[in-house]
């Protein structure tokens, strides 16, 4: 499918950075001049076997995480983490399916993103050096920020803002709200724990109750996060209690995500 900026919200599942979006653009434009493929050069340069959206999801990649591409091997994906919509930038972040460490810090932005992409072989670089140019690339070996990020953990935290507070999550992406949505402190997960998943719920049902969605959210992300592989039922049941707090806390991507992703858990299709 060719990639425009009319179907790109449709193709990718939301609203990309323009700057990412644009380097896409460049690289479907140079596959003629290079005689190849969009997936030829996006393989030969950053290492993808493909790029595209809601296809690329497993049952664990979290809503606020939208894919654009993968590489073909254990399911790793990449995304950008958008707790909203509508702002220039994202940070992006790699997520493996095989592991439990969640979503892992990619790039801060889409121009670190494909330098951080960019694979080390110097022929290639070579054969596709004005690309790069084009690109604002540095068609060199660099130190790859992507794995000092990965080796550390580091995850995909939104820029600060004032009077708003993030809160980290076991998947990675944490939630992101003004402060007026969280309690002052959170319990932590304890997977060795007797009813840790119910008590978790109760926790969210209290939340909810308080209106404090930001925590509601988090506590039914984390009971998601650690038990959706044993129970397909409870996962729907969580994805359910997910929706109010998306819509309280003007979510609506992710309301939509998540309104999809209940759909295929209970059609088996995730």
């Amino acid at each position: 499918m060719f990639i425009t900026p009319q179907n790109a919200r449709s193709y990718f599942g939301a609203e990309m950075p323009a700057q990412f979006l644009a380097g896409v653009y460049q690289l479907q434009a140079a596959a003629s001049t290079y005689g190849t493929t969009l997936e030829d050069i996006a393989w030969d340069l950053f290492g993808v076997v493909e790029l595209g959206g809601y296809s690329l999801r497993y049952s664990q990649t979290p809503p606020e995480l939208f894919p654009f591409a993968r590489t073909g091997g254990d399911g790793i994906h990449y995304g950008f983490v958008m707790h909203e919509e509508g702002h220039p930038s994202y940070p992006a972040a790699e997520i493996c399916p095989m592991d439990s460490d969640g979503a892992i810090l990619l790039a801060h932005n889409p121009q670190e993103l494909w330098q951080n992409l960019l694979e080390e072989d110097a022929d290639v670089r070579a054969r596709y050096a004005g690309l790069l140019q084009t690109l604002g690339l540095e068609a060199i070996a660099t130190q790859k920020q992507r794995w000092r990020y990965f080796e550390a953990k580091f995850r995909a935290q939104p820029a600060a803002r004032a009077g708003w507070h993030w809160q980290p999550t076991s998947d990675g992406v944490g939630v992101f709200a003004p402060d007026q949505y969280f309690r002052t402190r959170h319990r932590s997960y304890n997977p060795s724990a007797a009813d840790e998943a119910a008590d978790f719920q109760q926790l969210a049902d209290d939340c909810r109750n308080e209106a404090l969605y930001g925590s509601q959210l988090y506590y039914l992300k984390e009971a998601f996060w650690h038990t959706w592989a044993t129970s397909h039922e409870r996962a729907v049941e969580l994805l359910q209690a997910m929706l109010l707090p998306y819509e309280q806390l003007g979510r609506a991507h992710l309301h939509a995500v998540t309104q999809r992703l209940i759909q295929d858990f209970q059609l088996g299709r995730i």
